[in-house]
């Protein structure tokens, strides 16, 4: 993955400053209003990795800055597991322990821990058919 790479990002923002969190956004980077939407409990943007990792120490509303690797509507585990599992997650480290904090409201997915379990094997999937090259693991 290069620098130059787009990318979209959510940041996170108390709730209450997500106008304020915008304003400062747009005035200390070179984004424009359009590639950036207001949500509840922050902003997702459009950039590029580069532009990303530099947010953390320009910005001072935002608590955290979020890769969203991807979004779908999901109903039932089995749909969870074949969309994870079929992802290249080769950005990440294959020998590494995932931790996750899941939380849902009106979902059909209500049992956390059925979902963690899903997550990890699905992971564990995409690690086996996407292995990483030689290079990438002599690096680590």
């Amino acid at each position: 993955m290069k620098l130059s790479d787009m990318g979209t990002f959510f940041l996170q923002i108390p709730p209450g400053l997500e106008i304020i969190g915008e304003r400062e956004l747009l005035k200390k980077t070179n984004l424009q209003k359009g590639k950036v939407t207001l949500e509840k409990g922050g902003l997702t943007i459009e950039c590029t990795f580069e532009t990303a990792t530099s947010l953390n120490r320009i910005l001072k509303v935002p608590n955290r800055v979020l890769l969203r690797l991807m979004q779908f509507k999901c109903r039932d585990l089995p749909k969870l597991f074949n969309k994870v599992s079929k992802e290249n997650f080769k950005l990440f480290n294959a020998n590494q322990e995932f931790h996750f904090k899941i939380s849902s409201q009106d979902s059909r997915l209500f049992d956390g821990r059925k979902i963690e379990k899903t997550l990890k094997k699905a992971l564990s999937k995409s690690f086996q058919a996407y292995p990483p090259k030689k290079k990438e693991n002599e690096k680590i």
